[in-house]
C-alpha cells in the first residue's frame, strides 16, 4: 500500500495551479452541512460494520501531526470523512471542523479500501473522525439527512496546552513588540528574549483574554460555528535597540514553550533609512491537507509561504488591509488561519484592518444600514478584536470584551509610525462620515503628522475608495456606492489638510496623503494620482509599458505627484475577481489592472518609495511604481537609490517609454467622460463643497458612514 500512500501525500500538499473562479460571495464548504436559518441538518448514528477508519495513531501531541488513515467499505465518491473536534461530539448541535469526499481519497472508489493523510493541527481538545453518507448536496427533507456509519478511535490530545498560533503585532513604541499566543489554559503566559541564539535575557509575563459564545453577535457564530478559543495570550517585548534581530520564544514554564523564532525591532522615531514592507490584503486560509473541497482560498497558502521567503530578503512587516480568515462564523477557521499566518508572522510584525467578514452584521454599530450586511455571519468585530491586537491610541481602553452582544464600541481604527511613514488605518466598516467618532479621529491624527519625522503618508483601509468594478448596486455596501460613501467624507481630508510641520521636501502650503493600500475585490488595482476622479499631475512622469489595459506589465516613475496614488491589492489568496466583472474599456485612471494572485512588496526611504506588486505562483513583478519626493532647487534623485527588481512575467514585451517634460500633463492623464461612478459621487455631494469647508459636508447620506 506504499504507492497508495505516496499518491494520498501528493495529493493532500501538492500545489496546485489556480484559475479565476469569479466575483462575489462564496459559500463555506461547512455551509453545505448547515440549514437556511444557520442550523445544523440531521445526523444519525447507524454504525455499519462493513466500514471502518483505521488510524496509524491514536495521540496527538504538537499541531501539525500527520495522522494515515485507512478507510474501508463499498465506497462512494459522495461518502465524506469528517473530523469533529471536540470528541466525542453532539451530532445533534455540533459541527466538524473539516473534511474530505470520497473522490478524494485514493483507492476509496471504486476498491473499497483507500487511505489519506491527514495534518491536524492543535484544536486544545480531543477529536475524532466519522464517515458519513449524504454526500454534500443531500436532500434536506430526507430524515435524517446523514447517517454516520463509522467513527475512528478518539484521539487523545496530549499537549492541550502546547503554545501555537503565535503572531507579532508592532506597537507606537518603536523599542516595543507583541506576541501573542494561544493554548487551553496555561497559567503565567511569558516571552523570553535576547539578542543571541538560545540565550534569552529578558522575560515578560503576559496578560490573558478571550471570548465566549454569549459575546458575540447571533447567526452562526453564535450558533453551530461558535469553537471555544481557547486563551489567548499577548505580551510586551519591551526595551529593544532600534533595527537589531532578537531571539524569542513564548510559553509557559508549567508547560513548556515554543520553538525559538527571531525578527527585527522597528527602526527608531525620526530615522529616514531604508524600510521594507509587505503590503496585502483578502488572504483567508486553506488546510495543507486538502480538507474541505475545493475551498476557494487554496491560494493563500502558496501567498503565505511567498511572504515567509521574503523575510530572508530583509522584509520586517506585513500590512493586511482586511479579510483574514474568511471564517464566516466558522470559529474553528481562525485556528487554522494563525497556523498558516504563523509561517511569516512569528518573524515580522503583522498589522492589520479588519474588513467586511470580521466586522458586518446588522444592528452591530457598523456602517451599513441599507440592507445591511451578515458577512460576519455573527462575529462583528469581537473575534477580530481578542485576536488582533493593534495599536492602542492615547486615551483608549480596549474594551475587554463586547458585552452588549454588539461591535458598537469598537475602535478598531489605529495609526503608527515605522521609520520614515506615518500608518493611518482606518476602519471602513464602522462609521467614518463626518460626526463620527472616527472621523473625528483622522482629523486629530492627520493633524498630529510631523512631515519631517516621517515624509511619507500611508492610509490602508479595507473598503475600495477608487475601483474598477461593474457593482453600481444602490445599497449602501456596494462597490462604487461604498467607494463614493468614502470619497466623498475623506477624499477632500486626504488631498487638503494642514500639515503639522511641512518638510523641505513638501514645498506646497498644504500635504496630501502618498498612497492608499485597500482590498475588498480580489484582484490588484494601481491608479494615477487621482483627486476627484481625474488623473493629476506630477513634476515628471516616465511610464514603460501600456497602461490602462487589462493584464498589464508596466513600470511607472513620478517626481513630486500631485495627489495620491491608490492601491487595490486584494489578491493575496481568496478567489479573483474575474475581468468580466469589471468595466470596458478599463477607466483612464487605472494604470495596471491584473486579476493574479500575490502581494506587493514596498521600500521606502527619506525621499524614495518603490512598490513592486508579485505574482504568485511565478514570482514575478508585473507592476512597478517608484515616487520621487524632491524640492525645487535640488535634484530628483533620491538620497539613496533603491533598485526596482528586474524579475518580469514570461512571454511579455514592453511598450516604448514615454517621458514627459517636468510640470507638464501626459495626454494619457485626461479626464475620462463622466461615468456612473461621477454619478453616483454627485448624488452623495457637491465635490466644490468638499475643496471647501469640510465641517459642512451634508450630512444626510454621510452621516450613515
Amino acid at each position: 500500500m506504499r504507492w497508495i500512500v505516496a499518491a494520498a501525500l501528493v495529493a493532500c500538499l501538492a500545489v496546485p495551479t489556480y484559475a479565476s473562479i469569479g466575483n462575489g460571495p462564496q459559500e463555506h464548504p461547512l455551509e453545505k452541512f448547515t440549514t437556511a436559518d444557520g442550523g445544523m441538518k440531521s445526523f444519525a448514528v447507524n454504525l455499519n460494520p462493513a466500514y471502518s477508519i483505521v488510524l496509524n495513531s491514536t495521540t496527538q501531541t504538537t499541531t501539525g501531526q500527520y495522522f494515515l488513515a485507512t478507510i474501508t467499505g463499498p465506497g462512494a465518491a459522495t461518502d465524506v470523512v469528517a473530523l469533529y473536534a471536540p470528541a466525542p461530539a453532539n451530532y445533534t448541535t455540533q459541527i466538524f471542523v473539516k473534511y474530505i469526499l470520497g473522490s478524494q481519497i485514493p483507492g476509496y472508489v471504486p476498491s473499497g479500501k483507500g487511505q489519506y493523510v491527514f495534518q491536524n493541527i492543535n484544536y486544545r481538545v480531543d477529536t475524532q473522525f466519522v464517515l458519513f453518507t449524504g454526500g454534500v448536496n443531500t436532500n434536506t427533507l430526507q430524515t435524517p439527512n446523514y447517517n454516520i456509519i463509522a467513527q475512528s478511535p478518539i484521539i487523545t490530545n496530549a499537549a492541550p496546552n502546547q503554545p501555537v498560533q503565535g503572531h507579532l503585532m508592532a506597537t507606537t513604541d518603536p523599542s516595543a513588540m507583541l506576541i501573542q499566543w494561544v493554548t487551553k489554559n496555561a497559567p503565567t503566559p511569558t516571552v523570553k528574549y535576547g539578542l543571541t541564539s538560545g540565550q534569552y535575557t529578558k522575560s515578560t509575563v503576559g496578560t490573558t483574554a478571550t471570548y465566549n459564545i454569549n459575546n458575540l453577535c447571533s447567526g452562526i457564530a453564535q450558533g453551530t460555528g461558535y469553537f471555544d478559543p481557547g486563551s489567548i495570550h499577548t505580551a510586551n517585548m519591551t526595551g529593544l535597540t532600534p533595527v537589531t534581530r532578537y531571539y524569542y520564544i513564548y510559553g509557559s514554564d508549567a508547560f513548556g514553550y515554543s520553538p525559538e523564532n527571531s525578527f527585527v525591532s522597528a527602526p527608531a522615531n525620526g530615522s529616514l533609512a531604508e524600510v521594507k514592507i509587505i503590503m496585502s490584503a483578502d488572504n483567508g486560509q486553506a488546510y495543507m491537507d486538502g480538507s474541505n473541497e475545493v475551498r476557494d482560498e487554496k491560494p493563500s497558502i502558496a501567498v503565505s509561504q511567498a511572504i515567509a521567503a521574503e523575510v530572508k530578503n530583509g522584509y520586517t512587516m506585513n500590512v493586511h488591509n482586511g479579510d483574514l480568515a474568511y471564517a464566516d462564523g466558522f470559529l474553528a477557521d481562525w485556528d487554522n488561519y494563525y497556523e498558516q499566518m504563523s509561517l511569516f508572522a512569528q518573524s515580522m510584525p503583522f498589522m492589520t484592518v479588519p474588513g467586511n467578514h470580521e466586522r458586518d452584521f446588522p444592528n452591530s454599530g457598523d456602517a451599513f444600514i441599507n440592507p445591511g450586511s451578515t458577512d460576519s455571519r455573527g462575529e462583528c468585530g469581537v473575534v477580530y478584536n481578542q485576536r488582533q491586537r493593534m495599536p492602542q491610541q492615547p486615551g483608549w481602553d480596549y474594551p475587554a470584551l463586547n458585552t452588549n452582544a454588539s461591535g458598537a464600541n469598537l475602535r478598531l481604527y489605529y495609526s503608527f509610525e515605522y521609520g520614515p511613514i506615518h500608518f493611518l488605518q482606518y476602519d471602513s466598516e464602522s462609521p467614518f462620515a463626518p460626526g463620527s467618532i472616527q472621523y473625528e479621529w483622522i482629523l486629530r491624527d492627520l493633524a498630529s503628522v510631523d512631515r519631517k519625522r516621517t515624509p511619507w503618508l500611508i492610509v490602508g483601509v479595507h473598503r475600495m475608495f477608487y475601483c474598477d468594478s461593474s457593482d453600481y448596486s444602490s445599497n449602501d455596501n456596494g462597490d462604487q456606492y461604498m467607494a463614493a460613501r468614502q470619497r466623498a467624507a475623506l477624499e477632500a481630508v486626504f488631498n487638503q489638510y494642514k500639515a503639522r510641520a511641512l518638510s523641505p521636501l513638501l514645498y506646497h502650503s498644504l500635504s496630501h496623503i502618498d498612497a492608499m493600500f485597500y482590498g475588498h475585490e480580489h484582484i490588484y488595482e494601481r491608479t494615477c494620482p487621482v483627486k476627484n476622479g481625474v488623473c493629476q499631475p506630477s513634476d515628471s512622469v516616465v511610464n514603460t509599458g501600456t497602461l490602462n489595459v487589462q493584464g498589464a506589465n508596466t513600470t511607472t516613475t513620478l517626481t513630486n505627484p500631485s495627489a495620491p496614488i491608490y492601491f487595490l491589492i486584494g489578491n493575496a489568496g481568496r478567489a479573483l475577481t474575474t475581468y468580466s466583472f469589471l468595466e470596458t474599456p478599463v477607466p483612464v485612471i487605472y494604470q495596471n489592472v491584473n486579476s493574479v494572485y500575490g502581494y506587493v512588496r514596498m521600500r521606502v526611504n527619506a525621499t524614495t518609495l518603490i512598490t513592486e506588486a508579485v505574482a504568485i505562483p511565478g514570482n514575478y513583478v508585473f507592476d512597478t511604481v517608484t515616487i520621487i519626493k524632491s524640492t525645487p532647487t535640488t535634484s530628483a534623485a533620491p538620497t539613496t537609490t533603491l533598485a526596482p527588481a528586474s524579475t518580469t512575467p514570461p512571454s511579455t514585451t514592453s511598450a516604448p517609454v514615454t517621458t514627459f517634460a517636468p510640470g507638464s500633463t501626459p495626454s494619457v492623464l485626461s479626464p475620462s467622460p463622466p461615468s456612473k461612478a461621477d454619478a453616483i459621487t454627485a448624488a452623495l455631494t457637491d465635490p466644490a463643497t468638499l475643496v471647501g469647508d469640510i465641517a459642512s459636508l451634508p450630512g444626510t447620506l454621510l452621516n450613515k458612514g
